[in-house]
């Protein structure tokens, strides 16, 4: 039941991503009856989402509704992590290397994940890093606000 609800976030960010491509790439915004000046604009009254999130939509279906769409393994992937691979998947990536990080993605715990993610932005994962420079930190009980000491 959790991979099917898995399938079915991922299936519809991907056809999100397609309709806001197409919208976008095609000037479709313009033809909508409010007054929105730009896509972005659009994006936000009429589309229900932010800036960031339709620009991330469209990025998945770029970069990624070939692979998913057709290799059923990979139909499951967390939305969040294929989200979080889109800025290592070059526009001339293989099938083979999106496969590759996609297949890492659904098999990899998210700790790991995550670490994973560290080692290709050049930062050290969590689970090598010796930890010898603690810094004490404070966080204010009433707002939540973190202080370094």
């Amino acid at each position: 039941m959790v991979r099917r609800g898995d399938e079915a976030v991922l299936t519809g960010a991907l056809l999100k991503g397609k309709g806001l491509f197409i919208i976008k790439s095609m000037g479709l915004w313009k033809l909508s009856s409010s007054p929105c000046k730009s896509f972005v604009h659009w994006v936000e009254m009429e589309a229900g989402c932010k800036k960031s999130t339709a620009y991330a939509l469209i990025g998945l279906y770029e970069k990624f509704a070939d692979v998913i769409e057709n290799n059923a393994d990979l139909q499951s992937v967390d939305v969040t992590k294929a989200y979080l691979l889109l800025p290592f998947i070059a526009d001339d990536a293989t099938v083979d290397e999106k496969e590759e990080l996609l297949y890492m993605a659904k098999e990899t715990p998210w700790p790991s994940f995550c670490d994973n993610i560290r080692k290709m932005k050049g930062k050290i994962a969590t689970d090598e890093c010796p930890h010898d420079e603690i810094e004490a930190v404070e966080r204010c009980k009433k707002c939540g606000k973190w202080f370094r000491s």
